[in-house]
Formats: C-alpha cells, sequence, structure tokens
C-alpha cells in the first residue's frame, strides 16, 4: 500500500446478506497501490467478486475524474456478479458517490457498466435501490 493513499476492506453482515463494504481515501493526483489480504480475496471470490470490481470501479473513476492517478492494481481478477453489490458499498463511504451522482461521474458509472451488463436501466434501479437502503434518509 502506497503511503499516500489508503485502502480498506471490510466484511459485514447486512440485512441483505453478505456485501462488501468498501473504504477509499484519497490524497489528490498520488500513485496508488491496494493490497487485499489472500483470506478476503479468497472470501470475495466465492461469493462472487465484490470487492475486487468495486476497487476495480473506484480507481477507474478516481483515474479518470483526477482524484488520484492509478498505477497499480494487484490482486485483481474482476468478476462483475456483484458489481451493484460493491457500488452501493462505495456509494456509502465515498462522498463523490454519492446518489445522485455528478453527470461526469454518472457517465463513467454507465460507460463501466454498459460494457457488462445487457440491461443498463435495471442495473441502474438496483443500484438505486441499495443506494437507498444503505443511505437512510
Amino acid at each position: 500500500m502506497s503511503q499516500n493513499g489508503i485502502g480498506r476492506i471490510l466484511w459485514q453482515r447486512g440485512g441483505l446478506g453478505r456485501y462488501a463494504w468498501i473504504e477509499l481515501t484519497w490524497l489528490p493526483n498520488v500513485q496508488t497501490e491496494i493490497d487485499i489480504p489472500e483470506d478476503v480475496l479468497a472470501i470475495d471470490r466465492e461469493w462472487g467478486g465484490a470487492a475486487e470490481v468495486g476497487i476495480r470501479l473506484a480507481l477507474e473513476i478516481a483515474g479518470q475524474t483526477g482524484h488520484v492517478m492509478v498505477t497499480h492494481l494487484r490482486g485483481m481478477v474482476v468478476d462483475t456478479t456483484a458489481m451493484v453489490v460493491c457500488l452501493a458499498a462505495m456509494t456509502a463511504t465515498w462522498d463523490a458517490l454519492r446518489w445522485p451522482v455528478p453527470p461526469a461521474l454518472g457517465d463513467t458509472i454507465q460507460s463501466w457498466i454498459a460494457m457488462r451488463s445487457p440491461d443498463w436501466n435495471a442495473m441502474v434501479q438496483q443500484f438505486r435501490n441499495w443506494v437507498n437502503w444503505m443511505n437512510p434518509g
């Protein structure tokens, strides 16, 4: 882990089942590297890769919006099965992704999902449902 960036993954049990809670803190335009413990990766792979996908998406968005210069990503084998879950998990902890997202970030998310999902509208609705559930009020 670079000393200039912080990335932490916590596993929790929610009312709708287990989800990845992803907490990311960045300083502008620094080189950032995230290490994920193997035991977390093992759990993550069994459940569909939510933490990995969440970090991957967070880094892609951060890189495209200038919040961080993405230089390295270790241990990533992206599986989009649980992507909406991790998007919602990120939204709960990363202000830049709180719903409604700014247009530029929204376009980035839409483009990222559109390449991986045949039904963008359903994914967005599911994402909104998760955000509302995780951020009441």
